[in-house]
């Protein structure tokens, strides 16, 4: 079999502790080679977990619902990109020419 014919690897965290679930799932997630996944297996919607992904790893990850019954929920997780994709931060004071001349309408 083929390395990306294998099932995922599946990251049952229904029995852990609260605070040690995101540390895991994320420590699961950077372990990951481009273009591989996992499967996560929680009780819930994760959607918090969903809001860290796309602070932490914005268009760099997949997330795919497989099933959303109660008490097992199912998603995989598939890393797109070996880094999360730049953000361009800027502060807009540096882009105001502070000795410009006004233009045409005076501004």
């Amino acid at each position: 079999m083929a390395d990306e014919e294998k099932p995922p690897h599946v990251l049952d965290v229904r029995q852990l502790r609260k605070p040690d679930k995101h540390p895991t799932i994320f420590a699961t997630y950077n372990a990951l080679a481009c273009g591989h996944s996992f499967v996560l297996v929680n009780d819930h919607d994760p959607k918090h977990l969903r809001d860290e992904f796309e602070t932490d790893h914005p268009n760099s990850y997949r997330w795919e619902y497989l099933n959303t019954e109660p008490r097992d929920w199912r998603i995989r997780i598939t890393k797109l990109t070996t880094t999360p994709v730049p953000r361009i931060l800027a502060a807009t004071s540096d882009l105001v020419t502070h000795n410009a001349q006004p233009d045409s309408t005076g501004r």
